[in-house]
């Protein structure tokens, strides 16, 4: 399994080791164009402020014409950085389904399967690189983004937020430190890591049900196997989105209460969304394993 695991590695690794560079480079490039684009006269703005508005409907379009209009050359890197991360998180999943695919379900089957591991281990290896892949793009796309907003900062602004860190506490007694509501406290950690976790699970739900997808086409229909994929995707996809916006709408009404008890009770939802997640995870590798090692027939 360990060499399935390198040669896997090696497949993936020699696009990424391309991509994840031009990223960084990228947005080191594109966060220099907010100070520089001030000496030829454009008016400068906080680029958290741009990402942040365009997420509003009407109101974000506006504001981004605006931004356009004061700034274009900031405008342009700041879409450019919006896509780069994704076309790059596409590329590094599609080249994982497709390797998928034709080691198992082409002719290449053939020669994956005569290796001496059984088919449970081969597909573990795939899920478990597929993993790899995919979190060592979300950490470069993290990278990026820090980097990104790193350069656009004006080194005023970090002399600022140096002093004040410097200077913090000097002139506060503990007489005027607010009491911690530990209550209150520990509700936030329970539903800022339910969130997380929720989402989390979310992402790689989704990727086992596109694996799933892939394997239930090849495996039982014989003809229009990427149509039958692809439309059991959208129908357990349609599903998944349903009970994410079912969990964050309770989520977010309970979170609006005012007692800590309502709080926790909006962080329960998060982790038993989360639940639901991780129970359609295991449910989507038992049908996957159960197709390829018993229904898988090659072409």
């Amino acid at each position: 399994m360990r060499k399935m695991l390198k040669h896997d590695l090696r497949s993936v690794w020699r696009v990424w080791r391309i991509m994840a560079p031009i990223l960084l480079v990228s947005a080191i490039l594109c966060g220099l164009v907010m100070p520089l684009s001030k000496y030829f006269g454009f008016e400068t703005y906080n680029i958290l402020d741009l990402f942040a508005m365009q997420f509003i409907p009407v109101f974000g379009l506006i504001a981004s014409v605006i931004q356009l209009a004061a700034n274009p050359m900031a405008w342009f890197a700041a879409q450019i950085m919006s896509m780069l991360p994704v076309v790059f998180f596409v590329i590094t999943l599609i080249l994982i389904l497709i390797r998928y695919y034709k080691n198992f379900f082409t002719d290449e089957g053939y020669l994956t399967f005569t290796l001496p591991v059984s088919r449970t281990k081969l597909l573990n290896s795939k899920i478990i690189m597929a993993f790899f892949w995919m979190a060592m793009t979300a950490i470069v796309c993290f990278i990026a983004y820090v980097l990104y907003w790193l350069c656009t900062t004006d080194i005023e602004y970090w002399r600022e937020v140096i002093s004040e860190f410097a200077n913090s506490g000097s002139d506060v007694t503990d007489d005027n430190m607010p009491k911690t509501d530990w209550l209150e406290f520990w509700s936030a950690i329970s539903f800022i890591s339910g969130f997380l976790v929720n989402s989390a699970m979310s992402v790689v739900c989704n990727f086992m049900v596109m694996l799933t997808s892939i394997t239930v086409g090849a495996t039982i229909v014989k003809r229009a196997k990427l149509m039958m994929g692809m439309g059991i995707y959208v129908a357990a996809s349609f599903i998944m989105t349903c009970i994410s916006f079912t969990v964050l709408f309770i989520s977010m009404h309970y979170l609006s209460g005012t007692t800590a008890a309502e709080h926790f009770v909006s962080s329960a939802f998060l982790w038993l969304g989360a639940t639901v997640f991780a129970g359609l995870c295991v449910v989507a590798y038992l049908i996957n394993k159960k197709l390829i090692n018993k229904h898988l027939n090659l072409p």
